[in-house]
């Protein structure tokens, strides 16, 4: 019986089968390279006879299959090769012995044969004999080419000559040709019939045609076969009638369709060697001298059509059938129509010749079994039969490792159980642990899938592969956990932890590689656990980096341009930096979607990348590694600290970490459930830093004031970094908290504000050196508040006010490119209730440049307050100290000199251009110069507090400011060459004249372009009218109105007349300063209020009252 080749195709049949027996002490490497030489001659060009034949060399071919060569010539060995390997002469003549004997078995059916000895030493080697040759060494071989082509063509020439005697035999009663089987059948007793001469003539048309196969005559081949076909047709002789139609189909596929033949590009045309030399006519019977046939000729007797093609190997497979026998010769059939139709892409019909095939009962051995399903299945896979291959597979894998072996084969099952996972759905070749599209569906069948993983863990052990296994089982626990139970999951993790621990480090990094040879790509596990977020984190406050200067100086010569918000170097995608050599988190959310086992993860850390700004030999960052628990079905924060070495931009684009024994490096770029898959930082270069510490561990920044108390607060400045600190720069505000503004409101608590508390820091010394400590000084004044209605803070509550002290500061590095960091902190106030001025007025006096201040104070504090002024000869005032009883209410009045106004240039040229009123300005600075003057101060002796009362905070009537201010003007009044300036009284006869001289000095700093002064004669009625008309009662014997002109700083001029009083009576005289063309203040002051007070000294002269009697 012949012995199933399941690795038949249909090339077979036009190849030359050559038998390659080892012997000897051959080398392993020494042999492969040996029979690579001889395989690369599988294609021959016999350039005398114009042919081009193929030959297939079959390491221990079988003698068996040489029997069935006159059914199927291509199962018969016509070529015998020997490789041995000797290192002495002895050896090489035993070996000779042992080629000769081996020789012997397959002498009745090879045509030729060589031995070639390989290891005789050059001076050990001997002469050759026929058919063996001996070599130093396989790379010693420089005649491997022409010693196998001589062979090769010496084995053709036979099988020629034995193609040309069959092809000229024209015997009238050959032999009948048997197939080893029918031997015994076979008898001459119908020898004469009809029928028994067109048998013998159909079989011995059909063994013509299969040599003129071999030989290279697909012409001569296919008018055979098909001549064998009608004969063995007409006498039903079934098996050759199968095998001639097998014979036709394959020559049909391999002219037709060569692809599918897997036959090295077969040439019709001759070949171009076979056109330099002349012919031998003896050699060509059936050959045209005008050259080969071409394809179309070849074509016209080719079974055309694939559904006649598939319908012919169908009959051919159906002959076989028929006869018990013919087992092997149908499955090497079926197996060869499959690759044909396979290339064809006709995968239902192939299916039908597998599925037949695996019917077949065949009487083979356990490893062939193994060998016919391995077969089956790869015939599957060629037809993309995928699961019914993993099938296949599988039943393969299981027959290595039945319970009836002694020996069971782990390695083997561990192999076929690999070729399963394709079919199965389960691609670990290209599973690098990257999930999946989450709205793709799951696709296979999870419990067959279970069950092939299950499996390949069990071999994998079984063989010592642990890493397999855990690769498996990981990927069991990543893609199918939903279909586990929770004691599989527990045990799966038990497993892997304890064989974690048996990995070397050494081998952890290792790729793994399949026993078919297909590396595995470095698995990572994204969802084993899963992260579900990330989020880079701030630094703490006093940690970040700010711009020292957040101005931008646009560079573009245009004063707008449309590219003005691209003028950025880099944009990043997170609002905020880090610094140089500063701990950096990132939070990750971790979530264990395991739901009965904690996972341990170690070595936990970012990826990242960084793009310094500045160059740098070493490392640019730093990133910590942290190990943690994740609870089943659980989820933790974790925050993982890099620190970065550079000033630039830090990438972070994954994290990595171990679990299981396994080096994950997952990138956010591949998890696609994240908002943000890279985030980019700006990292400002290294800055130092500054700690505050309260000057007394008692302090905390909280004092309490009364309006017009000064406190100061000291804190502790320390340098804890390796910079020099040279730059700080301190600012302040002043806030009330939101709770304590909305209380007040709505009680009506007018200009309750941050102009309420005053707020000063004093300079630190810099620079500030390393390690070094200074103190900040920090002072607070309550101002005063003006309040008109003094009954709305009766019932409130302290206010409380809160300072906000930033300090930025920076070295050297990081001013150059404008970065600080900043310190902030915050001393809070509390506002007690106090002294309340309720009124401040301001009246005029009796004396040129002189007033009257009466100030109106209420105690709302809870203690009597004693009230001091400023001592000082300018100054006259009832008592200098007085105290004020709780809720008490006290008057105080002061007699001082007018006050210049002292202001800014701009304002001061406006006011003295007698245009216009004093600007708020002014206003202000004369309020801030009553109260220096008067410089008043409080004390509350029982607590020993102290402060001052600011007035500067205070509102003036319009009245109180004109009042306040010095007049420009000095008026000095003579009568009668009498000083009368200071008395203001005069007595004088009726009828008798009297001069009136007024002296008027310009006591401004400005010039006075222009002075009208004008005479006021009238008679007060005392009842709120005067007279004006004085015609019959005086009589002014000069003009009562002068103009100076250009009056300067200092300078005087005189005002002078004559006065006869005709009737006795009271007469008030004054010169009155005439308005210009524009209001000056003096006359918008007394127009707008019609106020008496307001005839002041800044444009009337001092009152004379002059009393006229009778001589």
């Amino acid at each position: 019986m012949s012995i199933v080749d399941f690795s038949a195709a249909p090339h077979h049949h036009a190849e030359i089968l050559i038998c390659i027996q080892v012997a000897g002490n051959l080398q392993a490497q020494q042999l492969e390279n040996a029979l690579s030489k001889i395989r690369k001659h599988t294609r021959l060009t016999i350039a005398d006879a114009g042919r081009v034949v193929y030959f297939r060399f079959q390491v221990d071919a079988s003698p068996e299959n040489s029997k069935w060569g006159i059914f199927q010539p291509h199962r018969k060995s016509m070529g015998f090769i020997m490789l041995a390997g000797c290192s002495t002469a002895m050896d090489v003549a035993l070996m000779h012995q042992k080629f000769q004997k081996n020789k012997e078995v397959f002498a009745e059916y090879i045509f030729d044969s060589r031995c070639f000895v390989f290891g005789i030493d050059n001076a050990m080697l001997q002469q050759n004999k026929a058919e063996v040759y001996q070599y130093s060494d396989v790379e010693a071989w420089k005649t491997c080419d022409r010693d196998i082509k001589d062979f090769l063509t010496s084995v053709f020439y036979v099988l020629e000559s034995k193609r040309v005697h069959i092809a000229s035999d024209k015997s009238d009663r050959p032999p009948l040709l048997t197939a080893p089987f029918e031997a015994n059948q076979s008898s001459n007793s119908d020898s004469d019939s009809r029928s028994f001469r067109k048998k013998t003539f159909g079989r011995w048309k059909k063994h013509l045609a299969d040599i003129s196969l071999l030989a290279g005559l697909y012409l001569e081949a296919l008018q055979n076969y098909r001549i064998a076909i009608d004969a063995l047709g007409f006498v039903n002789d079934q098996v050759w009638l199968g095998c001639a139609l097998e014979g036709l189909c394959v020559v049909s596929a391999i002219v037709l369709y060569p692809q599918g033949t897997e036959i090295p590009q077969i040439s019709f045309e001759k070949h171009e060697d076979v056109q330099k030399q002349t012919l031998d006519p003896k050699n060509l019977l059936s050959w045209n001298l005008t050259g080969a046939p071409s394809t179309m000729e070849l074509s016209k007797f080719c079974v055309n059509g694939t559904e006649d093609f598939i319908e012919k190997y169908k009959d051919g497979v159906i002959c076989y059938t028929r006869c018990q026998d013919m087992a092997v010769v149908e499955v090497e059939a079926c197996i060869k129509a499959t690759k044909v139709l396979s290339t064809l892409r006709k995968p239902l019909k192939a299916a039908e010749f597998i599925q037949n095939a695996i019917y077949i009962g065949l009487n083979i051995t356990h490893a062939e079994r193994i060998t016919k399903y391995d077969c089956m299945a790869n015939l599957y896979t060629k037809i993309n039969f995928h699961r019914k291959s993993s099938f296949y597979k599988r039943i393969a894998a299981m027959q290595c490792v039945a319970p009836n072996l002694e020996q069971p084969d782990w390695f083997g099952c561990n192999l076929l159980l690999q070729g399963t996972l394709l079919g199965s759905k389960l691609d670990l070749t290209n599973d690098r642990g990257v999930p999946d599209d989450s709205l793709t569906p799951y696709y296979g069948w999870p419990q067959i899938q279970l069950r092939i993983l299950h499996e390949l863990i069990f071999a994998s052990r079984r063989i010592g592969d642990n890493q397999m296994a855990n690769r498996y089982t990981v990927y069991l626990l990543m893609k199918m956990n939903k279909h586990l139970t929770d004691a599989e999951i527990k045990e799966y993790c038990l497993s892997l932890e304890t064989s974690a621990n048996k990995i070397s480090q050494e081998k952890e990094t290792e790729l793994l590689q399949l026993q078919d040879g297909t590396i595995l790509p470095s698995l990572h596990l994204y969802t084993l656990p899963i992260v579900s977020s990330v989020s880079p984190q701030r630094l703490a406050e006093h940690l970040r980096p700010y711009k020292l200067n957040s101005s931008k100086i646009s560079t573009s010569v245009f004063l707008f341009s449309p590219f003005s918000q691209q003028t950025d170097d880099t944009t990043h995608n997170i609002d905020f930096q880090w610094t140089v050599n500063t701990l950096s988190e990132t939070c990750l959310k971790i979530t264990n979607p395991l739901s009965v086992h904690n996972l341990r993860l170690t070595g936990l850390k970012l990826i990242c990348e960084m793009k310094s700004t500045e160059e740098k030999v070493g490392k640019l960052f730093e990133c910590h590694s942290v190990a943690v628990d994740v609870p089943a079905q659980a989820s933790i924060d974790v925050s993982l600290v890099v620190v970065p070495y550079t000033h630039g931009c830090i990438h972070i684009t994954g994290y990595e970490f171990v679990l299981f024994g396994i080096k994950s490096r997952c990138l956010f770029s591949l998890m696609p459930w994240l908002k943000v898959n890279e985030f980019e930082i700006e990292v400002a270069p290294e800055l130092p830093l500054l700690q505050k510490t309260p000057s007394s561990s008692k302090e905390n920044l909280e004092v309490d004031l009364y309006p017009g108390e000064k406190k100061t607060v000291e804190v502790q400045l320390s340098n804890l970094s390796d910079i020099t600190i040279d730059t700080i720069n301190v600012t302040s505000t002043v806030t009330m908290p939101t709770v304590m503004t909305s209380f007040l409101s709505t009680r009506s608590r007018p200009r309750l504000d941050d102009s309420t508390f005053g707020f000063k820091c004093r300079d630190i010394n810099l620079p500030l050196l390393p390690r070094q400590r200074d103190v900040l000084v920090v002072e607070l004044i309550a101002k005063f508040e003006n309040y008109e209605d003094s009954n709305v803070i009766t019932n409130q509550p302290d206010a409380r006010y809160e300072g906000h002290v930033k300090l930025r500061y920076t070295g050297i590095e990081g001013r150059n490119i404008n970065w600080c960091r900043e310190e902030k902190f915050v001393v809070s106030a509390s506002l007690h209730p106090g002294l309340f001025v309720e009124k401040l007025e301001v009246l005029p006096s009796n004396k040129q440049g002189q007033c009257w201040v009466s100030i109106t104070l209420i105690n709302f504090s809870q203690q009597s307050v004693v009230i001091s002024s400023k001592r000082d000869g300018n100054i006259e005032n009832e008592a200098s100290e007085q105290i004020v009883d709780r809720d008490e209410q006290v008057q105080l009045q002061f007699h001082i000199p007018a006050l210049n106004i002292k202001s800014s240039k701009a304002s001061l040229e406006k006011y003295k251009s007698w245009n216009v009123a004093p600007s708020s300005e002014c206003v202000n600075n004369l309020q801030t110069q009553l109260s220096e003057l008067l410089d008043l101060k409080w004390k509350i002796p029982e607590s020993q507090r102290s402060g001052t009362i600011d007035l500067s905070t205070c509102s003036l009537s319009r009245d109180s400011v004109v009042n306040l201010i010095k007049p420009p003007l000095l008026w000095e009044v003579f009568f009668n060459d009498g000083d009368v300036t200071e008395t203001g009284h005069c007595d004088v006869v009726i009828s008798e004249p009297y001069t009136l001289t007024v002296k008027i000095t310009n006591k401004s700093d400005c010039c006075i372009p222009s002075l009208d002064a004008d005479l006021e004669l009238f008679q007060d009625q005392l009842n709120g009218f005067r007279e004006w008309n004085m015609e019959d009662c005086l009589l002014c014997l000069s003009s009562q109105s002068q103009n100076f002109q250009q009056v300067e700083p200092g300078s005087v001029v005189e005002f002078e007349c004559i006065l006869v009083f005709l009737l006795a009576g009271v007469y008030h005289v004054r010169l009155h300063r005439a308005p210009s063309n524009l209001c000056d203040v003096g006359h918008v002051m007394r127009t707008s209020s019609g106020n008496e007070q307001c005839e002041n000294f800044h444009n009337f002269s001092p009152k004379l009252i002059v009393s006229a009697r009778v001589r």
